[in-house]
């Protein structure tokens, strides 16, 4: 889980990651509104448990980690 004072990048190849809430689920994919207000779809294969309402940071399509928000244990 990335907390939100994290530096949001990928960790493999180091280019910025977006953040994206989480508005519906399909199977192994979500449809998420990113930070700039755009629509997309986005694999969440590799995050486990995803709910609806999630922040999620998302780079080349997938979601890469889960963003902590203000009352969650981290």
């Amino acid at each position: 889980m990335t907390l939100p004072s994290t530096p949001h990048h990928c960790s493999v190849c180091a280019d910025a990651a977006d953040r994206a809430k989480v508005q519906t689920l399909r199977g192994r994919d979500a449809d998420v509104t990113l930070q700039s207000g755009k629509a997309t779809t986005v694999a969440v294969d590799l995050i486990p448990g995803v709910r609806v309402g999630d922040t999620l940071l998302v780079h080349q399509g997938v979601a890469i980690s889960r963003v902590a928000t203000e009352g969650d244990n981290a």
